[in-house]
């Protein structure tokens, strides 16, 4: 006959052995699962109810210890099943054990089909976290478009709040004349020839940087499932360490965004330097300098795709340097770096108080060290 619930907890008849009583039920085995964080074993049907009635994270009913990543897949205890079947084939064919409508041992249910939904659910949730921090990094990268540190970042269209400076044009200091770039390229340099010097140096968004997009794939895929992986392992810090690779696959959808979606304007006079950044002509990025702080424009490589080099042209200020363009040819680079550099050496003046300073040759070095 079926006893109630207190009953079987409260009353254990003698001849069923206690380490073949389900913790929960207190009634024999039938299905025996056991929870591998803990080793513990359980009747499966009274396993999942007890976690699908407890609120919060997956907990062991005994340790009261939470299951490692949150899972709930557990798997068949076939030593235990052995002994349940040993124990009856050991009594008269009329013995039904306790809580039991018949004697005949069911079926362990697949195990198989139980991982294969708990790893469904287990990477759905891991793809919505990782979704979710790789929207916000992708928010700071597309912020940090420019890579530089310091100016003013803005994100209303350019001139439409109050208050925000006002990218000068190149137009307003004198007649400018087009030079010529290279033939194809769609950047654009515009030089005053009457009027007070200046150079505007017009950067458009370029073509998506495929290769670089491309890589980008499979490196979150293996990234992705190492971090994972190392995640659901005996030590979670463990994944910290793809934090690095992390970055670099960042880093590389950052260079192929910016250089879809990115227009860079640069204008030089004699004195100052403006220099603007922005994406579906909204300002992300503005600075004003001296241009007698400006050292050069360089192309400078950040790293080699397939073997091929992945560079930026990269204007230097003072201890700072600003990305000015990415992905143009190497042409284009060439280019622009020149007309930066030849406007540079004609026009800028020299910082004041940048006069030498003079120092006593008669004083021997050390001395002069300690001064």
């Amino acid at each position: 006959p079926h006893r109630s619930a207190r009953a079987m907890s409260t009353d254990e008849p003698p001849d069923e052995p206690a380490h073949l009583l389900c913790p929960i039920t207190r009634a024999m085995f039938r299905d025996p699962v056991f929870v591998p964080c803990s080793g513990n074993t359980y009747e499966r049907e009274a396993l999942e109810k007890f976690w699908s009635s407890a609120p919060g994270r997956a907990r062991d009913p005994l340790t009261n210890v939470e299951t490692r990543a949150n899972s709930r897949v557990v798997y068949t205890n076939w030593d235990k099943r052995r002994e349940v079947r040993d124990y009856l084939d050991a009594r008269s064919e009329d013995y039904v054990p306790s809580g039991w409508t018949s004697r005949a041992v069911p079926a362990p249910r697949s195990d198989g089909d139980g991982d294969a939904r708990e790893r469904g659910r287990g990477l759905a949730n891991g793809a919505v976290k990782a979704s979710a921090v790789l929207t916000v990094l992708a928010i700071a990268a597309l912020v940090s478009a420019s890579g530089a540190k310091g100016g003013t970042w803005g994100f209303g269209a350019v001139g439409a709040r109050r208050g925000t400076p006002r990218m000068p044009n190149v137009d307003e200091y004198g007649r400018a004349v087009e030079l010529r770039a290279p033939a194809g390229s769609r950047v654009r340099a515009r030089k005053v020839s009457s009027g007070t010097p200046a150079l505007e140096i017009t950067v458009p968004a370029q073509s998506v940087n495929t290769a670089a997009l491309l890589f980008s794939v499979p490196w979150f895929a293996i990234t992705g499932t190492w971090t994972y992986g190392a995640w659901n392992a005996a030590n979670p810090l463990f994944a910290s360490f793809s934090l690095p690779f992390w970055a670099v696959g960042l880093n590389m959808v950052h260079q192929s965004a910016t250089s879809a979606f990115e227009t860079t304007k640069l204008l030089l006079t004699t004195d100052q330097f403006y220099l603007e950044k922005t994406i579906f002509d909204r300002r992300m990025f503005y600075l004003k300098g001296d241009v007698a702080d400006l050292s050069k424009a360089a192309v400078e490589t950040y790293a080699y795709v397939n073997g091929a080099p992945q560079s930026n042209l990269v204007l230097h200020h003072g201890v700072k340097s600003y990305v000015l363009a990415r992905g143009l040819h190497s042409s284009e680079d060439e280019f622009v770096a020149d007309e930066i550099e030849k406007f540079l050496k004609k026009y800028r003046r020299a910082r004041k108080g940048g006069d030498a300073v003079k120092i006593d040759t008669t004083t021997p070095f050390f001395a002069r060290a300690r001064m």
